[in-house]
């Protein structure tokens, strides 16, 4: 594959995932989002549309088409062919009674892939499908704790909005994560919510994912040695989310 090939499939990608993250828009946003002309966005999303992925809204927005459902659909069937992580997951939330949530790291965020929710009341960001910055709250540090140096440095430039002394902040919570092998956070995502999260990794040591419980925090007082012992003994369960031989960070 030549590489104006490559970049032509990579900025359709880019397309596609503005699309899913920031909802329906105009081509004339998506142009001033990527800095590129107008006509260079009509050009790719008449490809798009052609093929289903993208289709035109009232007010001429574009948002993603009928086909990403069935993208949706087989990637549904893709982690019912490999999910021996749903039991640990299952076993997890019936010990705690509290929500537990799968996150993977895809580019510069945490996505969640999976939840079992609790059958108790919780309004919380990280629901399935969700993509959220990988440098706030525990499910995404339990994450960054485990990632190359490159890779972190580069999360930490391309975020404008945290400061020198939250960058700071982070930095030395980091080496910590990684030595007691979880990170807590506390309404760093959502207000009034308290989450625990472990790193999933492969066979190679890197980074896969992150396991993690989500309670409101008045429901988590008094309970938090119980919760990161129990989420740190699922993680030990847990099977790679790809299927690979697995590395326990604890």
């Amino acid at each position: 594959m030549g590489s104006q090939q490559l970049l032509t499939i990579q900025r359709a990608i880019a397309y596609l995932v503005q699309l899913a993250d920031g909802g329906p828009t105009t081509a004339q946003q998506l142009a001033a989002r990527f800095d590129v002309p107008t006509s260079t966005v009509y050009r790719y999303v008449a490809a798009l549309k052609d093929a289903g992925m993208v289709w035109e809204l009232p007010g001429g927005r574009l948002g993603l088409g009928p086909r990403c459902v069935q993208l949706e659909v087989g990637f549904r069937r893709a982690l019912d062919a490999w999910s021996p992580y749903r039991p640990v997951m299952r076993d997890l939330a019936a010990a705690t009674g509290e929500t537990v949530a799968l996150l993977v790291p895809v580019d510069a965020e945490a996505v969640c892939i999976d939840t079992v929710e609790s059958d108790k009341p919780l309004r919380y960001t990280f629901s399935k499908g969700v993509a959220k910055p990988m440098l706030r709250g525990a499910s995404a540090k339990a994450m960054l704790a485990y990632m190359p140096e490159e890779r972190l440095e580069c999360l930490l430039a391309d975020d404008a909005a945290m400061d020198e002394h939250a960058r700071e902040a982070l930095l030395a919570e980091l080496p910590v994560i990684r030595q007691r092998g979880y990170a807590v956070s506390q309404e760093e995502v959502d207000q009034g919510v308290w989450a625990v999260g472990v790193p999933v990794l492969n066979g190679a040591g890197e980074i896969e994912g992150s396991l993690s419980i989500i309670a409101p925090t008045f429901r988590v007082k008094g309970r938090e040695a119980f919760l990161i012992r129990a989420t740190l003994e699922a993680g030990t369960r847990i099977p790679s989310i790809q299927g690979r031989e697995l590395v326990h960070a604890v």
